[in-house]
């Protein structure tokens, strides 16, 4: 069973098929470069391409790459895009980075090796360009040449005795912020709630972020769940019978 991937654009919102059911895996990061949004797939095949989209979210070209591989990601470098992606022929897979440009991919350069899957993400719209990923449990950086050749050796973005999961980063032109999440390392990792009902509502709506299996990969399941009670009694739980728990009056 393969996936459909759809795009909407304009002032309503209209969604629209933008590529063939032969995507697979986690598309990657979308990018506007100024007359197009861009963002790279992963055939059935292993092979990568690359999609262009109009501001209406209409696709007008893909182009398909002359490797293979999985969690490819892309970044604007004026007419020409930074194309990073896990080549998965090699074991352990391998980052690598290459230049697309005028309709091709230029030489491909190893970045790093031993990385956690849909971890990569670029930064940058000229030099230095910066590579981050997950190897294990540690967020992993590098600095880049435009044409994906390394500027620098590979460095710990920030030490921690703690797992660190899916970066993401992003830059001003000067400095790039990087954000992570990062385990607190507590084996008891739930919050306890009373809900005191002051203004007689019926309903409560609850949110969770987390999945229900804290070892199950983040990007597998759903950001945030919603539930709402159907259950009025839940709405008049006796504070006082739960200690001191955190409280929120509505």
């Amino acid at each position: 069973m393969s996936d459909m991937l759809f795009a909407t654009g304009g002032t309503q919102m209209s969604g629209s098929t933008v590529t063939n059911s032969g995507s697979v895996g986690v598309p990657g990061n979308l990018v506007f470069d100024g007359s197009h949004f861009v963002f790279p797939t992963t055939s059935p095949s292993g092979a990568l391409h690359l999609n262009f989209l109009d501001t209406n979210g209409v696709l007008v070209a893909s182009n398909a790459l002359p490797v293979s591989g999985a969690t490819p990601r892309i970044i604007p470098l004026g007419t020409n895009y930074l194309v990073g992606w896990l080549d998965t022929n090699d074991v352990p897979s391998l980052l690598r980075a290459a230049l697309f440009s005028n309709g091709s991919l230029g030489s491909a350069f190893v970045i790093a090796t031993n990385v956690s899957a849909e971890t990569i993400a670029l930064s940058g719209r000229q030099s230095p360009i910066l590579a981050v990923w997950q190897s294990g449990g540690v967020v992993l950086a590098r600095a880049l040449n435009e044409d994906g050749a390394p500027a620098g050796e590979t460095f710990t973005v920030a030490s921690s005795a703690e797992p660190q999961r899916f970066p993401a980063i992003d830059t001003d032109g000067a400095n790039h912020l990087v954000c992570w999440m990062e385990q607190n390392g507590a084996t008891n990792q739930w919050n306890f709630y009373v809900f005191r009902n002051d203004t007689n509502f019926t309903n409560v709506a609850i949110v969770t972020f987390l999945p229900p299996v804290l070892s199950r990969a983040r990007y597998l399941d759903a950001d945030i769940d919603m539930y709402v009670s159907t259950n009025s009694a839940l709405t008049n739980a006796n504070a006082s019978n739960h200690g001191a728990r955190r409280r929120h009056t509505w």
